[in-house]
């Protein structure tokens, strides 16, 4: 399966522009035969987004175009934006698009408190599934949410072929980042792709956050695929969803659990 990461810098509360930045590598994924592509955390409007309910307005116009391309180039496209919660804050909110429709929505459970997520966003209250598309079995966590193994699990249990991050995950922890998309591979017995904005940003406390890009693509191997270097860039890998599977029938590690002890 060919299958991509697109990182760039997203301009902070410029969904138009983004979308355009966006519309571009979709047409250049879709050319090199990618069939699954993977956008950064908070695509349209990154996190200095302004007025809310402005932000969240702009970001599903945003969705419903990549909706359409979607359907017209035949592509997965997984990112994350803003989405509302139904209450004060809104959700950072991955997304599944396939076939011109947003297929399943995961609202980042565990927000960054060092960047003050939490004064930002609802946290989200339900596991990531795993959902069957045109590109095989994906599901999808949010940056920080890789720091947490509970809740990436689900990726094993259901059998995933694909995990999707999309992340803004700062330049000081990339090792972290690393270490985590191939320990996740690994652990989870499915493909990992990490995809990490360029740039820089004015944080929620004043401070400037440095983004390094080095979006990855790990196997269940534990095997780097692809990575990306520190600017704009489609990263593009091709990974063997078969021979994932058939690592899941030689390690059985599923009938090896012990739910009794943990």
């Amino acid at each position: 399966m060919r299958i991509a990461a697109f990182q760039f810098s997203p301009i902070p509360a410029d969904a138009a522009g983004n979308l355009a930045i966006v519309e571009d590598a979709l047409r250049r994924a879709a050319a090199a035969n990618v069939k699954l592509i993977g956008l950064p955390e908070m695509w349209p409007t990154s996190f200095a987004f302004g007025a809310a309910e402005r932000a969240v307005e702009a970001s599903e116009r945003a969705l419903d175009a990549i909706c359409k391309l979607s359907k017209q180039l035949g592509i997965v496209i997984v990112g994350s934006a803003l989405a509302r919660s139904g209450i004060e804050k809104p959700y950072n909110s991955a997304h599944v698009v396939d076939g011109g429709e947003v297929i399943y929505k995961y609202a980042k459970t565990h927000l960054f408190l060092p960047t003050r997520e939490d004064s930002l966003f609802q946290a989200g209250a339900s596991a990531p599934a795993v959902v069957e598309t045109s590109a095989g079995r994906v599901s999808a966590v949010i940056c920080y949410d890789l720091r947490f193994p509970e809740i990436c699990r689900g990726a094993f249990t259901n059998q995933a072929d694909v995990v999707v991050v999309p992340a803004q995950w700062a330049g000081e922890r990339m090792l972290q980042f690393r270490a985590l998309i191939a320990g996740r591979a690994v652990e989870n017995q499915c493909a990992y792709i990490g995809i990490n904005r360029t740039g820089s940003e004015t944080g929620p406390l004043g401070n400037t956050l440095h983004f390094p890009g080095r979006s990855l693509v790990a196997d269940a191997f534990g095997e780097i695929a692809a990575e990306a270097g520190p600017a704009d860039e489609l990263l593009v890998a091709d990974v063997d969803f078969d021979r994932q599977r058939a690592l899941r029938r030689l390690i059985p590690c599923e009938k090896s659990r012990r739910p009794d002890l943990y």
